[in-house]
């Protein structure tokens, strides 16, 4: 024995020292050889954690899908409460008395509340500002006696 090495007794239950182990010295018997696949004799295989953990994931991630879609369709119920409402002008303008106008077509409440006012003998109107067609703001051509939207071209 080396020196340093003590020999563990069998009744002690503690350890005294180490044991060194030459590989090169150790005699190889049959029976450490692994079995042989040839006389039909298959390795049990050692259970491994792994399906376990992996059934575990996809079950997480499965509940996560599910809690996530319903908290977003509970977002979208909460949602429904609050309409996007867009607020349109007051439909009752004060614009003056019929006196004040001139005849033709008067653009002074365009750009404030989109109308134009127009006058011609005997009658007083109001035309609201918008193309039925997409919605854009049509253009007043004087010298053409027209309107005009710029979107689609109409007349």
């Amino acid at each position: 024995m080396e020196e340093g090495n003590t020999p563990i007794n069998s009744r002690d239950t503690s350890i005294q020292g180490t044991i060194k182990i030459d590989i090169a010295e150790a005699p190889v018997t049959a029976s450490a050889a692994p079995p042989s696949t040839a006389t039909g004799q298959k390795k049990p295989e050692e259970p491994t954690a792994a399906p376990v953990d992996i059934n575990k994931e996809w079950r997480r991630l499965i509940w996560a899908c599910i809690w996530g879609y319903l908290g977003v369709n509970f977002l979208m119920f909460l949602r429904f409460f609050f309409p996007r409402a867009l607020y349109e002008p007051n439909t009752i303008v004060n614009i003056g008395f019929p006196s004040s106008f001139q005849l033709g077509v008067n653009q002074q409440f365009l750009q404030s509340n989109r109308i134009w006012v127009v006058v011609e003998p005997g009658r007083l109107f109001v035309i609201f500002a918008r193309c039925t067609h997409l919605g854009c703001m049509p253009d007043w051509l004087q010298q053409e006696d027209m309107f005009h939207c710029p979107c689609h071209g109409s007349e």
